[in-house]
């Protein structure tokens, strides 16, 4: 209530709508763009990369189906969505040309398998700010990482306890709610789709390095007791 009261006060309208699909023509809208808590609340798809020793990649996607007694029953089936695929080889591309330098030592890091959580939202949320926007900036604040802490130091963005790539179908069902409530969002795949899209990447840091140089002492210590 506050923040539509000042918005009246300084002119401004408040307009509700979707991320995905919001009520303004092309170019029609000059300024910033705040995105805090939004970017992760798009659900991503669940799916288990393998690699082998040459590299190739196969890729099943979770679903969910009821058998005959009504209870709820997880598998795995391939996966044949090019958006998907087009996904995990961007992730792919990115670690290997930033960490690896080849893409030999991947297969370990794919062993036995992976749980990967798939967001296609991202672009959609770009595509549209994109549309919008005749000229201004976008500014994304989310809980994330880059994409190789994603895919190797947690559950590719998925914050399941204990953390185990060894989990079965079974196993992920009973912590599934934890991919659309928690899931970390991939600022790597943010930072690519910017630039497929056209749009220039201006600053591509953490929350508190960008607002340090603006923080007085007390506020700075605070920060660092909210982090322990």
């Amino acid at each position: 209530k506050k923040l539509m009261h000042e918005q009246t006060r300084f002119g401004g309208n408040n307009v509700q709508g979707s991320v995905l699909h919001l009520p303004f023509a092309d170019n029609s809208l000059r300024g910033v763009v705040v995105l805090n808590e939004v970017v992760d609340m798009l659900p991503p798809r669940l799916v288990r990369v393998e690699m082998d020793r040459q590299n190739k990649i196969r890729i099943q996607e979770l679903y969910y189906r009821l058998n005959s007694n009504d209870s709820i029953v997880p598998h795995l089936e391939n996966c044949n969505d090019p958006h998907i695929d087009a996904y995990m080889q961007r992730q792919i591309e990115h670690i290997t040309d930033t960490t690896f330098g080849s893409t030999r030592k991947l297969s370990s890091f794919f062993y036995p398998y992976r749980w990967v959580a798939v967001h296609l939202g991202y672009e959609r949320i770009l595509s549209e700010l994109n549309r919008v926007l005749a000229r201004g900036k976008i500014i994304i604040m989310d809980y994330g990482s880059e994409a190789f802490d994603l895919l190797f130091r947690d559950i590719a963005g998925i914050r399941m306890y204990p953390i185990s790539q060894t989990l079965t179908p079974e196993e992920v069902y009973t912590q599934v709610y934890h991919v659309d409530l928690t899931t970390n969002v991939n600022f790597t795949e943010l930072k690519t789709l910017t630039l497929i899209l056209g749009m220039h990447c201006a600053h591509f840091s953490t929350q508190g390095a960008l607002l340090s140089p603006h923080l007085t002492l007390e506020e700075k210590t605070a920060m660092s007791q909210q982090g322990k």
